[in-house]
This record gives structure tokens, sequence and C-alpha cells, in this order.
């Protein structure tokens, strides 16, 4: 999967965010998540270097108020921005369509997940043998081998797939969350699980 950002182009996002007005750096970084509906959301260790640089070169100054510390365009940068303004339009473009692409794997992985929870559901209500972990454990039933032990398994599945659908989504810096789209597809496979367990 590709990355968010195409090489340079977080820098030339943040010259294009300091171009509309002068902002601090954690309201750089919430804008970001904004913008991209939580697919991505930049660390302060990958904003406030990036901004140091700019200020290095000139295009960015910084001004302390109080406990923080507000960064706009010097002359150089609004003439640097004018000069690329091509490239910026390109940068936006590509971040779209990469932004796109975020949410559709997203999307791929719920499926997946949600595929595979729909399988080990029904094998275990096939098998009278209890199912076992993902390290080949065997899971011991509760007292009632029965409802009990369904409820055990179908609480341990669900737990599984929250995990590993959320240590996907750390991965791919998306801990933030995702674009209302991806959640409206994980709602309608929720709907659809709940349907698929209930029925009986």
């Amino acid at each position: 999967m590709s990355a968010v950002f195409a090489h340079g182009d977080l820098r030339l996002f943040l010259l294009h965010l300091l171009e509309e007005k002068p902002r601090h750096g954690y309201e750089l970084i919430q804008l970001i998540d904004e913008r991209f509906g939580g697919t991505y959301t930049p660390s302060p260790g990958t904003i406030y270097p990036r901004l140091a640089k700019l200020e290095g070169e000139g295009l960015v100054e910084s001004k302390r108020q109080g406990r923080t510390t507000s960064y706009a365009l010097t002359d150089a940068g609004r003439e640097y921005m004018t000069a690329n303004a091509h490239r910026v339009d390109e940068m936006l473009g590509t971040v779209s369509a990469s932004v796109r692409s975020l949410a559709d794997d997203v999307r791929e992985s719920v499926r997946a997940s949600m595929k595979t929870l729909r399988a080990d559901l029904a094998a275990a209500r096939a098998s009278e043998q209890p199912p076992t972990d993902r390290s080949g454990a065997e899971w011991a039933p509760d007292t009632d081998a029965g409802a009990k032990f369904s409820a055990a398994t179908v609480d341990r599945e669900l737990a599984d797939l929250r995990r590993s659908v959320r240590g996907w989504m750390r991965g791919h810096d998306l801990d933030e969350g995702a674009t209302a789209e991806v959640v409206a597809e994980v709602h309608s496979a929720k709907e659809r699980l709940r349907a698929l367990i209930t029925r009986d």
C-alpha cells in the first residue's frame, strides 16, 4: 500500500495550509487528520521537524505566543508557493488518490476479517469439539458446555477481530480513525454479523 504523501508532498502540504493562515503545530496535525477523514494523522515527531526545516529554509517563521508557537509563511514562502502553484494542485490530486486507496484497504481488511469470523463461527456450531485459539490451544468450555460456551466462543472471536483490525490500522497510520465511508462499511458488516449470530 502506498503512503498518503509522496516524497516531499507533506512539506508542500504544510506550506499550503500555512498559506491559508498562520497556525500552531498541533492545529496543523488536527487539520490534516480532519481533511483526510481520519485515514492519516501525522505525529508531532513528523510535523515539528518539518516545520523547523522550513523555518531554516526561510520559508516559514515561528512566533512564540505564551506556551504555544505559531507558524506563518514568510515573504519568501509566499513567493515559493506562487511559483509552485502547479505542484500544489498535483500534490492535492495525489493525496486524494492515496486517501481513497487507504480507505479501500481498510474496507478490504474488515471484509476479510468478517469472512474469517463467519467461517469460524459456522465451524464451531457444526463441530462438537471445542474450537482452538490461534496458537492451537484448546479453549476450555464453561460449566454449561452449551449456550455459555457458544457465547464465550463468540466473545473471543469478536475480541480477536477487533485486535487484528486495530493492529492493522495502527500499522498503517490509521490509529486515530477512518473515513465515514469505512465506518459505514464496518457498521454494515456488524449488522450482518449480528443477524448471523442471532438468527437461530
